[in-house]
């Protein structure tokens, strides 16, 4: 279930992100149809909050640095193992390609961390995005470490959307899919979410909880380099994750 209220917040931040100067309430209004009474009351409880303000003149509204010192809290008291960090800089390094780490949120994989390929043809995301477990090489991947009565679960609510030719088109082939790829050590996925892209997963289990290292780029870079990459992302999992150091 989502809130529409909340939602409305979210898509109001976002967009203030992404035109980075201050806006009126007509302009708001406009800009997502929605009735100004509603928009009142938006930028009225936000402001009240202290995450609103009026920088240059009354009538336009821009989010304050308490968002940010929020975001920081958030970020920093994060229960994330430490070794994340430099083992995504190592394949970073290693790979020049795009690197997330993401967890479970729901029917979805949610990433937590990324690190963009410096390549100016690469796959470009972000924090928060969020892809099907069931789809995708980092999906599969958190799914293959997860007790099988909930990951069955998880299988029999997904939608099987054919978001690509690699797309799975039933729960069968994505068991079919985990099986294959746990005999091999890692997971792959072409084009399965989105068009052209391959990545690869190999899962990360810290204190009982399940996470999934993806290196991802385009196909015409990947396909050749996959088991080279994998290696790769082998070599330095059991270089950073504790309790096994590098020799």
């Amino acid at each position: 279930m989502r809130i529409k209220q909340v939602e409305n917040a979210l898509n109001l931040l976002q967009y203030f992100a992404d035109t980075g100067q201050p806006s009126t309430l007509t302009e708001i209004a406009n800009h997502f149809d929605w009735p100004r009474s509603s928009t009142f009351n938006l930028l009225g409880t936000l402001s009240f909050h202290g995450y609103l303000y009026e920088p240059h003149q009354r009538g336009q509204f821009y989010p304050t640095p308490k968002l940010l010192n929020l975001g920081n809290k958030i970020a920093d008291n994060a229960p994330l193992p430490a070794f994340f960090d430099p083992l995504m800089q190592h394949l970073h390094q290693e790979t020049d390609e795009t690197i997330w780490i993401a967890a479970k949120s729901g029917l979805n994989a949610v990433f937590l961390k990324v690190l963009e390929s410096t390549q100016s043809i690469r796959y470009t995301t972000q924090v928060g995005t969020q892809v099907p477990l069931f789809a995708t090489a980092t999906g599969q991947a958190i799914l293959s470490q997860l007790p099988q009565t909930l990951a069955q679960s998880i299988l029999d609510k997904s939608v099987y959307t054919q978001y690509g030719t690699g797309t799975p088109t039933n729960q069968n082939e994505v068991w079919d899919s985990i099986h294959t790829s746990l005999k091999r050590g890692w997971f792959f996925s072409a084009s399965a979410f989105t068009p052209d892209l391959g990545g690869i997963a190999i899962p990360l289990l810290v204190d009982e909880r399940v996470y999934a290292i993806t290196t991802a780029g385009p196909w015409f870079r990947m396909g050749d380099r996959s088991q080279a990459i994998a290696s790769i992302m082998q070599q330095a999992i059991s270089c950073y994750q504790p309790p096994l150091p590098c020799s």
